[in-house]
């Protein structure tokens, strides 16, 4: 799927594909996750523009429990009022997901960002992948 698009992810999708739902085409969501596909989600801005009538009714959990690889994301920081470190709290308080899965899917972010081809961007892979590391590595306090 993102591969026929010369994609490693497919960045804000809940607009346009529905969640794992009774409405959702079953095939679509397997697909997305047999695939590695990762879904950029945008929580607050999916609540701003109406997508989802609450952050705690975002279909995150759904995703993620079907198998999808999902990363949170901002989406458009200064329009929605929100930051990277807002979306995770809001995350983890709203939805209830677990620290250790926030440490996941920031260490997938790390892993599925879009970086141009060539050498400047080998050196963004090379950071990433240090970062992506480290996230791996965080710990719980």
């Amino acid at each position: 799927m993102a591969a026929e698009l010369d994609a490693p992810a497919l960045g804000p999708v809940l607009g346009r594909a529905r969640p794992p739902r009774e409405d959702a085409p079953a095939a679509l969501v397997e697909r997305l996750a047999r695939e590695g596909v990762v879904l950029e989600v945008c929580a607050t801005s999916n609540v701003a523009l109406g997508v989802v009538p609450s952050i705690a009714a975002h279909p995150l959990p759904a995703f993620l429990e079907a198998g999808v690889r999902c990363v949170p994301s901002t989406d458009d920081p200064t329009l929605f009022g929100t930051d990277a470190a807002t979306e995770y709290a809001r995350l983890h308080e709203a939805l209830g997901l677990e620290l250790e899965t926030l440490r996941r899917l920031a260490a997938d972010w790390f892993a599925a960002a879009f970086v141009e081809p060539g050498p400047e961007g080998d050196a963004t892979r090379e950071r990433l992948a240090a970062w992506r590391r480290e996230a791996l590595g965080w710990m719980p306090v």
